[in-house]
Formats: structure tokens, sequence, C-alpha cells
């Protein structure tokens, strides 16, 4: 068997257990499951077909209305600290998409792969990104905003200039 098909089995079984008998992999798009609302998991096979990746968007490193350094920066050593021997992931991985969304992934062997196993990893996994997206929000409310620079008028001197 090899690892689209061990998935494909792994995840009907995973459907039937937690009440989604129709839930498997469909070749249209990869399968995802959404934890109260909030954390949508993407199960997704790696190129040669021997890791389960699964990941999840948790939201922007920063609010597209939000022009504060400070927000930026606490959010990033938040990230930078959850990743760190990875004490706030379970064991996932935490990144920067080039969009700016914070990525939290996860890979496990195919060949290890069974429904407790991957339901275990499904709790952690969902447990650590609601904790984590729950600690960027907190973070971006409780850093006071910088004025928007558009918004700001313009400096009319020249005089903190070096002249050549």
């Amino acid at each position: 068997m090899n690892g689209r098909e061990k998935l494909s089995l792994v995840l009907t079984e995973l459907g039937g257990f937690i009440g989604l008998p129709d839930f498997h992999r469909k070749e249209d798009r990869p399968p995802q499951l959404v934890f109260d609302d909030n954390i949508i998991v993407n199960f997704e096979l790696c190129p040669n077909e021997a890791f389960l990746i699964i990941y999840s968007s948790l939201g922007e490193v920063i609010g597209a209305s939000s022009h504060s350094l400070e927000a930026l920066n606490a959010r990033y050593r938040l990230l930078l600290a959850a990743n760190l021997f990875w004490r706030n992931t379970g064991g996932a991985t935490v990144g920067v998409s080039d969009d700016g969304l914070v990525i939290m992934s996860y890979q496990h062997p195919v060949e290890e792969l069974d429904v407790r196993a991957l339901e275990s990893l499904l709790v952690t996994f969902v447990d650590c990104a609601e904790s984590l997206k729950r600690s960027l929000k907190d973070s971006a409310e409780q850093t006071e905003e910088l004025p928007d620079p558009r918004q700001t008028s313009p400096i009319h001197s020249t005089d903190h200039l070096v002249k050549v």
C-alpha cells in the first residue's frame, strides 16, 4: 500500500471514528477538518508520500489596520518563543507565509500512521493551535498602536539630513 492509499484509509477510519463517515480524501482538494469554528486543519502528503503534513493558518502576523512596530515585534517574539524547542507547539513548527499568515505545521511518517496516532496528533495540534492563536490575538490587543504613518504630516524641514 502506498502513502496515498494508507492516508485515505486512515482518514476514512478517522471520519467514522469522529462521526463523519463521508470524510475521506478527495482528489480535487486536500481534506480539512474544522474544530470549534476556529481552527481549520489541512491534511496533505509530501511529494514523495512518505510524510503526512498537517497545517493550519492562525491568522495574520499583524492586522491590516495596524501599523504598530511594537505589536509586530511582540507577535514575532511570541512566535519565536513558541518555536524554541517546540515548547508551545506540541512538536509542530510555526512560520510566516509570504502573504503574512502565521502557519502552524507538523509532519508525521505515513508508515507509522493509524487512526489512534492521528487522533492523538490532532488533539495536541489543535490544542496548541488554539492556544497560540489566542496568544497572538491577546498580544495584538495589549500593544498600543502607533499612528498610521500615512495620516501624519510630512516633515517639511531638511535640517535633520546630512548634507554632502
